[in-house]
């Protein structure tokens, strides 16, 4: 795992480079959860975000996130890094309506802007960059070979 340390990722243009830090991912993932109260909540919820959500929206027309599943995606992103108790309360705050249109409109916009999508999905309550970002790849998923995923607590935990 020291190979992620070495590395300088940001400007690396080498596919090989990221893709030995991309298959260290199930190592590093198993090892910041055993330092965590909640491993298997957390491991499990890696597993629905990585496999069962994108799957569950691909299948749907149009494209979209439920309100039930934004509440899952921010429970995911909390077990990853700082405790914001009152994030997980204002993200229920949002109508299933209001994350319906949001995820749909941002889908629209993937292909044309980034940054058009991102603040479109920053809409919703309790959502900024960092778990719009996350919300953003389960959108292209189906688009995408490799994932890429926001998180203001990385460079902490790092190092």
């Amino acid at each position: 795992m020291r190979i992620w340390f070495k590395m300088n990722l940001h400007s690396s243009s080498k596919s090989s480079e990221w893709k030995v830090i991309l298959e260290q991912y199930q190592d590093v993932l198993k090892a910041k959860a055993g330092k965590s109260r909640k491993e298997k909540e957390m491991i499990q919820l890696d597993q629905w975000f990585q496999n069962e959500l994108p799957s569950a929206i691909m299948t749907r027309d149009p494209k979209h996130v439920t309100r039930d599943e934004l509440v899952k995606l921010m429970e995911w992103k909390l077990t990853r890094g700082k405790f914001r108790p009152r994030l997980g309360q204002l993200v229920r705050e949002n109508s299933d309506d209001l994350v319906m249109e949001v995820s749909k409109t941002a889908l629209q916009k993937v292909a044309v802007d980034l940054t058009a999508a991102i603040t479109e999905l920053t809409r919703l309550k309790a959502v900024g960059p960092a778990t719009a970002s996350g919300l953003y790849l389960l959108l292209v998923v189906h688009a995408m070979h490799s994932r890429t995923f926001l998180h203001s607590c990385i460079v902490c935990w790092c190092t």
